[in-house]
C-alpha cells in the first residue's frame, strides 16, 4: 500500500515526511512482526516489551482464528 508524502489525518501536510510503501506482508506473522517493529520504531514501546506481547498474544490470535474457522465450516456448536 502506498502512502503519500503530507497524507496523515493527524498531522496533514506534515507525516509522512516522504512517500512510504507499507506491506506487502506474505502472512500475518509478517505483518504481526512489522507492527511490532513499528512500535519501537515509534518510541513506543522497548523491543522486550514487544517480543512478551506477541508471545502472549499470539494464543488468542490463534482461538480466535479457530472459532472463525469453526463458523465457516459449519461445526460451531
Amino acid at each position: 500500500m502506498q502512502v503519500p508524502a503530507g497524507s496523515s489525518v493527524i498531522e496533514p501536510g506534515v507525516t509522512p515526511a516522504t512517500d512510504i510503501t507499507l506491506g506487502p506482508w506474505n502472512t500475518f506473522t509478517d505483518f504481526e512482526n512489522a507492527c511490532s517493529r513499528s512500535r519501537v520504531y515509534g518510541g513506543v514501546h522497548f523491543t522486550p516489551s514487544t517480543t512478551e506481547a506477541q508471545a502472549m498474544c499470539r494464543p488468542v490470535g490463534d482461538l480466535a482464528f479457530e472459532f472463525l474457522q469453526r463458523h465457516i465450516n459449519g461445526t460451531a456448536q
